[in-house]
């Protein structure tokens, strides 16, 4: 039920995760703070009989100066879906109704349409772009007696600054964040919880694999070669690294929760300082193994920031516009200055990479991305509206492993046929580059068919960097 006090309530000390996904839902119709009352959200799945906010007549909106409505007798309706319960709320406002039927959010809620639109497009990036780089170089005997895998990245260096755009893995790591904090605020105990998102996740890899273990049994009699066993296999575990680090992060959850708490918005700062200082001293002769640090690290940072958001930080345009000048300014630094790749990404050829493991740039450029996409909040809120948006978010962990079955599947059925261009073959020219967007369509063709298959097992599981 729906129990409100009077007062003014502040977003920072407020942590009640009900609370906290409400006030989500209610700052993505107004970009503000809605209600003077706090409100706290159990989970009864019907409201509170309205004769308690008799007293709350006299609540204003901010800025409206419009009472607070008292409801008529009775119990109010049954809690709504999310969605519909957020489109109604913006059309209540936007019609000037203040009742509480008009405007209370279902109890169920743990979603921000911001992270979400954020969630979607770092998933879209993250396919475009491997979709992208990644070229099947077949063995002389074709696919089947095995192949090898090249970038464009390596031949064409005009290409470099569009993988400052498809990198998304700070923003991934944003959005779990996030999402990890208002899940462990509502989880009774931090090992059983950790545990079940282990499980979960684990299910969901295993699934994968072993569909591909049986499509490769049903090929092998037909002259499947176990280099290109090895090469699939290589391909379709390569995002495993993404979920290893993210299965690290949500172990710490609790800790960083409270590290928040201490420490606020420079509890972010922590983190980057642990990677640059694992730089510094590995650059100064330290084990290279002291580099690894920065795996975790590097990614925790905007993991940080995520949990910020859920404990109610709203940063303003001018924090927005100052992480997104910094971020870039740091990063044009590192490139040009401190001589990291210009490539956001690995497969250019050169012996260091921004991703593996993550440099200060790769932090850099996820500051200036999550600077970015704040500044344009407003924007991305009414973007989450879209059905294509939700889509993409409920099938964010299927999505993310098995757009790479979707290249081997079309790039392995289409060598039945020989040598494809844009599918197969060296990626030396911008030729290649645009046949390989032609086969988009036929991509994301098969990633559906995958996802109507293998995806409704998957659905299951909840996405590393979406809510519980």
């Amino acid at each position: 039920m729906i129990t409100l006090s009077a007062g003014v309530v502040s977003p920072e000390k407020t942590t009640d995760p009900y609370f906290v996904s409400n006030r989500n839902a209610y700052d993505s119709c107004t970009g503000g703070w809605l209600l003077r009352a706090a409100v706290t959200v159990t989970r009864s799945s019907r409201y509170t009989t309205p004769s308690v906010l008799n007293s709350l007549a006299a609540a204003n909106f901010r800025g409206s100066g419009r009472p607070w409505a008292a409801p008529a007798a009775g119990r109010l309706p049954p809690a709504r879906s999310a969605t519909s319960s957020w489109f109604s709320a913006r059309l209540a406002l936007a019609r000037g109704e203040t009742s509480l039927p008009s405007l209370v959010m279902p109890t169920v809620r743990t979603r921000d349409p911001f992270v979400d639109a954020v969630r979607a497009f770092a998933i879209i990036g993250v396919v475009c772009g491997h979709w992208l780089v990644t070229a099947i170089l077949p063995a002389p005997g074709g696919v089947a007696a095995g192949f090898n895998v090249d970038s464009p990245l390596r031949y064409l260096p005009g290409m470099l600054p569009l993988s400052w755009v498809l990198q998304t893995l700070g923003l991934f790591f944003f959005a779990g964040g996030f999402a990890a904090a208002v899940s462990r605020a509502r989880a009774p105990g931090g090992l059983p919880w950790w545990l079940g998102k282990v499980r979960k996740l684990a299910v969901a890899v295993v699934v994968v694999l072993t569909g591909w273990a049986v499509a490769c049994g049903l090929w092998a009699p037909f002259g499947l070669s176990w280099a290109t066993v090895h090469g699939v296999l290589n391909q379709v575990s390569s995002p495993l690294w993404f979920l290893a680090v993210y299965v690290a992060l949500l172990a710490f959850t609790g800790p960083m929760l409270r590290l928040h708490d201490a420490l606020g918005l420079a509890s972010a700062l922590v983190p980057a300082a642990v990677a640059v200082a694992a730089e510094v001293a590995v650059a100064a002769g330290a084990p290279t193994a002291v580099g690894q640090v920065s795996v975790l690290a590097v990614w925790w940072a905007p993991w940080q920031l995520g949990i910020a958001m859920a404990r109610g930080w709203r940063p303003s345009a001018v924090q927005a516009g100052a992480l997104f000048v910094c971020g870039v300014t740091a990063f044009a630094l590192l490139i040009t200055v401190g001589g990291f790749p210009v490539s956001a990404v690995g497969g250019t050829g050169e012996p260091r990479s921004n991703i593996a493991p993550p440099s200060p740039a790769a932090l850099a450029l996820a500051v200036a991305q999550l600077g970015l996409v704040l500044l344009l909040a407003p924007a991305l809120r009414r973007l989450a509206g879209r059905a294509f948006v939700g889509w993409v978010n409920e099938r964010a962990l299927p999505i993310f492993l098995m757009h790479q079955s979707a290249l081997l599947a079309v790039a392995l059925i289409g060598s039945a046929f020989g040598e494809l261009p844009g599918l197969h073959g060296l990626p030396d020219d911008w030729g290649w580059v645009l046949a390989r967007l032609a086969w988009y369509p036929a991509l994301a063709g098969a990633l559906w068919m995958l996802l109507a298959g293998l995806g409704r097992v998957l659905a299951a599981a909840p996405p590393g960097p979406a809510p519980a």
